[in-house]
């Protein structure tokens, strides 16, 4: 975890794993205008939990079918959570420090819950 860290935060990368770097984002990146301009974009008008859109959709007299799936969750997947179980015990407290310092923004902005 601490070199996959230090990885994304490096400015020399291989070009073979960018493809798979913006998963490793902060989801906080994707608000911005762009990289180097720090402003939110232009075409963002709400930023929300998908587990609060059928609330959100009553507010403005529409009805949500609850029987709808919310697409891919990772949390949700069998797969991935046999496979890559959550076990923050294996992690050092300098590892989740780092993460936290890596995603602050995105622990500010919205309702994550922190390591």
């Amino acid at each position: 975890v601490t070199a996959w860290l230090q990885y994304i935060q490096s400015p020399k990368r291989k070009t073979c794993l960018n493809r798979v770097m913006p998963h490793s984002l902060p989801q906080a990146n994707y608000l911005w205008k762009s990289d180097s301009k720090f402003e939110w974009d232009g075409k963002l008008d709400l930023v929300g939990d998908l587990d609060e859109l059928p609330e959100l959709l009553e507010l403005i007299n529409f009805h949500y079918n609850e029987k709808l799936t919310k697409g891919n969750a990772a949390k949700d997947n069998e797969i991935k959570n046999r496979n890559f179980p959550r076990n923050k015990s294996i992690l050092s407290n300098s590892t989740l420090q780092s993460i936290c310092s890596y995603v602050a923004l995105d622990y500010y902005l919205f309702s994550f819950e922190p390591p």
